[in-house]
């Protein structure tokens, strides 16, 4: 499967000040594949440590002397390692901290060597033994799952990704087009981004295939949780919390929604809410002021919304029946937090892999309206309002509003309606917002 987080890479490996690349995300998102792909194609060799696999390899970082490392991996590991000809890959790195650790002196004594790690559950091991990232030393890449144009690449579907990177007015889609690739989001809903469960799709065409992968993704996710617990009630908390999360997805987050009948929920599932962050299984949206960039400094932390980590596991998770989901074509399959969790999904993607701004929204803050704006983001280096609807006909009410109040001179719509670049409001179709970025530069 071809990812665009590829040309990065190459990008990376050509830089004369390049620094040890850690690539972030969450389990089973393709990580070890896009790295192991990138080192066959584009190295003469590639070795790969994985510290899961082989636990006795951390003793080759006791010393952080690079050439110590280096010479203790060709012995034990019989392999050997060229600087600009080899792809060092330490993988599962979160199980040895001193590689990590290790990586700020490859930065300083052995620039030459190109050193990519990967690790699924890195924050929080870290923070449980006391390390922390060597700031400066080293550069950090994150990776989701696959975005809509990602899957039609890996679909075949080159023809139309061709037509989404040429699109300049709209006038390029025709109709019979539009409503193409419209059925074919209403597919991903419920297919999702997780490399997996798309080749699972590809190879079988079976939704009931796709289901049972999805459900073996969500397991091991769980069984996941005795690593991100220290005790049992942390690891009954964080089960329950990731039960729940689909019920919670798009909505004012409450801890009260997780457990009713539990005493105390805020103090419970906080360290809970933290853990799944980390992992980044849940990816977190706060409530923004909204009065210019940068975003975060008006940021409440008190008020957000969670999503996913991935469409296709939302819905499996709302238990809908995914063979009618994929068949369906009626507009109301883009209802509500549906909707939401897809455009969410695809403008966390569509920001810098290097930069984790991550995404805002806003609300009046005078309780007599009830104005809202579903995202804001910083694109192209301006705060952007969007708001996404579930139908071509969706009032803008809460846009306008923002927009005249904020002093904002462009606004976003996300629907099903065809791409329009209006004067201040420009209509965005679903498959469309990958190309964002360029449209509306």
């Amino acid at each position: 499967m071809k990812r665009a987080l590829y040309e990065e890479l190459k990008t990376w490996k050509g830089q004369s000040n390049r620094l040890p690349l850690i690539i972030r995300g969450a389990r089973q998102v393709g990580k070890s594949f896009l790295i192991e792909q990138f080192g066959h194609q584009e190295f003469a060799n590639l070795h790969v440590i994985n510290f899961e696999k082989r636990p006795e390899l951390a003793s080759c970082f006791i010393s952080v002397d690079p050439k110590d490392i280096l010479r203790e991996l060709e012995l034990q590991a019989g392999i050997q390692i060229k600087a600009g000809q080899t792809l060092l890959f330490l993988d599962e790195i979160q199980d040895c901290p001193q590689a990590l650790k290790a990586l700020r002196y490859f930065a300083e004594e052995m620039p030459q060597l190109h050193v990519v790690a990967a690790g699924s559950l890195l924050e929080f091991v870290l923070e449980d033994k006391g390390f922390s990232f060597p700031v400066g030393r080293i550069q950090i890449m994150n990776l989701g799952p696959l975005t809509f144009k990602e899957y039609l690449l890996a679909k075949g579907q080159v023809e139309l990704v061709g037509l989404l990177e040429a699109v300049q007015d709209g006038s390029e889609i025709s109709n019979g087009v539009h409503e193409r690739l419209l059925q074919l989001v209403r597919e991903f809903l419920c297919i999702g981004g997780m490399p997996g469960v798309v080749a699972t799709f590809l190879s079988t065409d079976s939704y009931l295939e796709v289901q049972r992968r999805q459900s073996a993704i969500l397991d091991l996710y769980a069984l996941d949780f005795g690593k991100y617990a220290t005790k049992y009630a942390e690891h009954r908390h964080l089960k329950k919390l990731f039960e729940k999360a689909p019920d919670l997805v798009g909505k004012y987050f409450k801890f009260s929604k997780i457990d009713p009948d539990c005493a105390n929920p805020a103090r419970d599932y906080r360290e809970a809410l933290h853990r799944l962050r980390q992992a980044r299984l849940i990816l977190p949206v706060h409530l923004s002021k909204g009065n210019g960039l940068p975003l975060k400094a008006g940021k409440s932390e008190k008020k957000f919304k969670i999503f996913l980590l991935d469409i296709g596991l939302l819905v499996f998770g709302l238990g809908w029946d995914s063979l009618h989901i994929g068949n369906k074509k009626e507009s109301s399959l883009f209802r509500g937090v549906v909707a939401e969790q897809f455009a969410a999904q695809e403008l966390y993607a569509l920001q810098d892999p290097f930069i984790d701004r991550g995404l805002y929204y806003w609300e009046n803050p005078n309780h007599s309206s009830s104005a809202e704006i579903d995202f804001l983001m910083n694109l192209n280096q301006r705060m952007l309002p969007i708001e996404v609807k579930s139908s071509t006909n969706g009032r803008l009410k809460s846009l306008r509003q923002f927009m005249e109040m904020k002093g904002v001179n462009r606004g976003v719509r996300i629907s099903e309606f065809p791409f329009c670049l209006g004067e201040k409001i420009v209509s965005i179709p679903f498959y469309l917002i990958g190309e964002m970025g360029r449209l509306l530069k």
